[in-house]
């Protein structure tokens, strides 16, 4: 079984950096995306950069997640709720 684990802070602000440390199969072209939740990712990364990883918050503020994406078939490894605030 493949797994993988996400450490993020709970929020941050609109439009700013936010440094994600994951552990992952790390296959070529996976990434770490945030999104709204039950939504498709807004912005992303690839694992090839390592860990931790730093991904541009969306700029409006609400409830999201930080996903770490499988390349292959697009699935979701884990999730992790986070808060982007004004």
């Amino acid at each position: 079984m493949v797994t993988a684990t996400l450490d993020a802070p709970p929020d941050g602000p609109a439009g700013a950096d936010v440094s994600v440390t994951w552990t992952g199969p790390d296959y070529p072209g996976d990434f770490i995306g945030i999104g709204a939740p039950g939504q498709r990712y807004q912005r992303f990364q690839i694992t090839e950069l390592g860990s931790p990883e730093s991904i541009r918050l969306p700029t409006k503020p609400g409830a999201y997640e930080i996903r770490y994406y499988l390349r292959r078939g697009g699935k979701v490894l884990v999730t992790r709720p986070f808060t982007v605030t004004e």
